[in-house]
């Protein structure tokens, strides 16, 4: 889900249960991140209400992070076809 709401254009506020959530969030600039070894009620409040207030920002930086996602997806999209075709 959290690829999915990136590519789609909406910030993501991600549960970090295995190292690829924080790096996907981190090298995206999609959103904020909880650990979820410290997983509170006051964690998560403090968490969203840093995401909200960043919000704008996130957003301005996600369409050219996607853009290089997207474009890395399709060359090894067509190398995955090449070998395949081998």
């Amino acid at each position: 889900m959290l690829l999915f709401g990136a590519v789609m254009g909406v910030p993501v506020l991600g549960v970090n249960y295995d190292p690829k959530v924080k790096s996907n969030i981190k090298e995206l600039g999609i959103g904020e991140c909880l650990e979820i070894d410290e997983l509170t009620t006051e964690a998560g409040l403090r968490k969203a209400d840093k995401f909200f207030g960043d919000i704008e920002s996130i957003k301005e930086k996600m369409p050219p992070k996607i853009e290089e996602r997207r474009k890395l997806a399709i060359q090894n999209a067509n190398a995955a076809s090449e070998l395949m075709r081998k």
